[in-house]
């Protein structure tokens, strides 16, 4: 295992005297590099300034949070098609244990959702070879005198076990207890008890969420979380927010923002009448709610998703996809255009320093959202290409927050689709 510390991302959203001191040496040093290159030698080349990799804007990781995941394919939308079985064919292993001799104890489902309560970073064996066909040889056969076919070219073995860091996570998954279940029968009423209903529990098990290097090998489907951020009221009703005593606190009219702090599975307590949006069939479900602490206070619902036994059996529509009923969506992440002038900030307060100005026409990538007095703000990287006279151009990276729209109606900038900056 390594010790120490690395640097995540810069601190508030304000201005930070550090931060602007790294930015400053950053551009000095790659205006030095930029002189040098100008009569490139061997002496200067080597002799090129360097700075510490985490002397930029950032932010330098990228955080896999605790919280509400969902099980979504990473080759198609949510909600793949299913099998004409009525099951899907892409499942994700869910483990009784984090190491590499684990268990399967179920699989689960595109759409599927789990709360992530503890992750880890652990090494796992992986086998790979390495240009066997360059040398005539089979992958992992042995010799009659030796071991294994020794790659003499690269003093390497053809077959060798290499580590490979993947990232496991500890969840819990909601389910039904079958009614048959031996677990959920009430014993001395006759020969073999009598069933009860239909118990609800969370199934405790570990899942792979993240793998180092290429995908190759990778199940079909992943875990991903549910976002973070500014979302939009959807439904037709209002949405309300109640605190942990289920107490309202506050009405969200449709078509509102809110932003999300934070997220959290729980049972609702009878079945519900849901209706399929890939079909439109209707039927009582077993269901589980997502519900999201927001900034301004409480817990809001914004989904909810069916759940049976396993998590899957019982919990599937006749079409063989989860059903579920949403009733506010994250606003999106990638490309806008903007509408209307805007300013770009340094931070995410309308009262922030001003850094620049927007056009109409302009194209920004927003890469993370909130909700600053009813408006929903956008986070923004930039890059800027800067001529010195002496070179070809040095790109420079900068970042600051932009009023995306204040609902109901008024924009700022637009989301972009299939547009790429």
């Amino acid at each position: 295992k390594y010790n120490g510390w690395i640097s995540l991302q810069w601190t508030g959203n304000g201005i930070n005297n550090e931060r602007e001191e790294a930015l400053q040496r950053k551009k000095s040093m790659d205006a030095e590099n930029d002189d040098n290159n100008t009569h490139v030698t061997k002496d200067s080349a080597s002799s090129a300034v360097t700075i510490a990799a985490d002397e930029d804007e950032g932010p330098w990781t990228q955080p896999l949070p605790l919280g509400v995941y969902r099980i979504v394919s990473r080759k198609t939308p949510e909600g793949s098609s299913p099998s004409g079985s009525g099951s899907f064919v892409k499942q994700l292993p869910l483990y009784d244990a984090s190491d590499s001799d684990s268990t399967i104890i179920d699989f689960l489902v595109c759409n599927q959702c789990l709360e992530i309560v503890e992750t880890q970073v652990l090494v796992m064996k992986d086998t790979s070879s390495e240009n066997c066909d360059d040398y005539g040889c089979q992958h992992g056969k042995e010799e009659e005198d030796g071991p294994l076919l020794l790659n003499r070219k690269k003093d390497l073995f053809h077959t060798k076990s290499k580590g490979r860091r993947v990232v496991r996570a500890r969840c819990m998954v909601p389910v039904i207890v079958s009614p048959l279940s031996v677990e959920n029968f009430i014993h001395g009423n006759g020969a073999g008890g009598t069933p009860v209903v239909p118990r609800r529990k969370f199934q405790s098990g570990w899942i792979t969420i993240h793998r180092e290097g290429k995908d190759e090998g990778s199940p079909a489907v992943t875990a991903v979380p549910i976002a973070i951020g500014a979302y939009i009221v959807t439904t037709n009703d209002p949405l309300l927010s109640c605190d942990s005593n289920s107490k309202i606190k506050s009405i969200l009219p449709s078509g509102s923002c809110m932003e999300v702090n934070a997220t959290r599975i729980e049972f609702e307590e009878n079945e519900e009448q849901m209706k399929c949006r890939y079909c439109s069939r209707e039927s009582m479900y077993h269901t589980v709610a997502v519900r999201a602490l927001i900034a301004s206070g409480g817990y809001v619902t914004l989904f909810v998703v069916s759940v049976g036994v396993s998590g899957t059996h019982g919990s599937l529509c006749a079409c063989g996809r989860l059903v579920q009923q949403t009733y506010a969506e994250p606003v999106p992440l990638g490309v806008y255009r903007i509408v209307h002038p805007a300013l770009l900030t340094r931070g995410s307060g309308h009262q922030s320093p001003v850094m620049m100005r927007f056009h109409e026409n302009d194209l920004v990538r927003v890469v993370e959202t909130r909700v600053e007095g009813g408006c929903v703000r956008g986070h923004v990287d930039l890059v800027q290409t800067v001529d010195r006279g002496n070179s070809k151009g040095r790109k420079e990276t900068m970042s600051g927050w932009v009023s995306l729209f204040e609902p109901p109606s008024f924009s700022w900038a637009e989301l972009s689709a299939n547009v790429k900056i």
